[in-house]
């Protein structure tokens, strides 16, 4: 006897002991069976449902690990698939760490106090090692000359903080630059309201490199607005809607401006792409707007980044306060 025998013999035990109308055989067992199936089919749903979001979730996973996006698999894969169009990827998804260039720079001040030139070579980009004819023996004598104290006041700044803004990428490269403030000491000389840019390079492994001096020697850029005063007195701007405005040299391609609280808070700070004009007698006159509502009145620096035909990086930085 089947199971089918099996269920009409009690089916009908069961019509029996119960009052009331007789139950149809027929309508009941159907429609049990389409409760099955419908069951089967909401199960089914439910894993291909779990199985799609486990190849979608694996392949954003491979997307954040490497630049190359990978497609799902799909059920009857083509040997010979045809490629697929995909954006530039961003620092971010190439793997690129907001926390990879910061010990570096730490590494380098950290040098520069002590006068360890070699050391301080050891984190320079192959631009900034360029910049002294790739020889040591003239960077040597170069951090002798006073370079090496100015760096290491950084070292024991009071009230030191760090910002890294992350600006462009290509390749299996990022450029970007942290810019440091506080209160130090260079060479006896009080600046309590000092503030130092420190052009990077961060290479998609995490190693990040320094690029001082590559792209000209710091203060290359005129301040504008907010005008630069002297190290222990700071501009003010109008919050409403400031136009930031600095004088480059000419021979600069792009030129980012990082905007940032003083100190850094994290949900405060925005960068972007400068207009570039002419300026004038070998410079030319950057400009950038930032979005509406950004600022407020607090302490404030601006760091402008110059990249330039060759493809070296220069930096320059002021701090100001902003009115309201």
């Amino acid at each position: 006897m089947n199971s089918d025998d099996d269920l009409r013999r009690l089916f009908h035990a069961a019509d029996s002991a119960l009052p009331g109308e007789p139950l149809d055989w027929n309508a009941t067992i159907n429609r049990a069976r389409r409760a099955r199936v419908m069951r089967m089919l909401a199960a089914g749903a439910a894993a291909v449902a779990v199985v799609a979001s486990a190849a979608y979730g694996a392949s954003a996973f491979r997307n954040e690990a490497s630049p190359a996006p990978v497609p799902p698999a799909g059920p009857t894969p083509s040997p010979t698939p045809e490629p697929t169009p995909t954006p530039e990827p961003t620092p971010r998804e190439q793997g690129f760490s907001h926390a990879d260039p910061i010990p570096s720079v730490q590494s380098f001040i950290a040098a520069a106090s002590r006068g360890n030139a070699r050391r301080m070579w050891k984190e320079m980009s192959p631009a900034a090692k360029a910049a002294f004819d790739d020889d040591l023996a003239t960077f040597e004598e170069f951090v002798l000359s006073g370079v090496g104290e100015g760096l290491g006041s950084w070292h024991s700044a009071e009230a030191r903080g760090m910002h890294f803004e992350m600006l462009a990428s290509s390749g299996d490269e990022a450029v970007g630059v942290v810019t440091v403030f506080g209160h130090r000491t260079p060479e006896g000389i009080d600046e309590p309201l000092a503030i130092f840019p420190f052009p990077v390079r961060i290479g998609s492994a995490g190693d990040a490199t320094i690029e001082l001096w590559a792209g000209g020697p710091p203060g290359e850029t005129e301040f504008v607005t907010p005008e630069e005063l002297t190290p222990d007195a700071l501009a003010t701007v109008d919050g409403r809607r400031p136009t930031f405005e600095t004088l480059v040299p000419a021979s600069a391609k792009k030129v980012y401006m990082v905007l940032a609280l003083v100190p850094d808070e994290p949900a405060a700070h925005e960068f972007g792409l400068a207009r570039l004009a002419p300026g004038g007698a070998g410079k030319l006159r950057a400009t950038w707007r930032p979005r509406r509502g950004m600022l407020f009145p607090a302490e404030w620096f601006l760091t402008v980044v110059r990249v330039h035909d060759d493809g070296a990086i220069g930096a320059d930085a002021t701090r100001f306060i902003v009115e309201s």
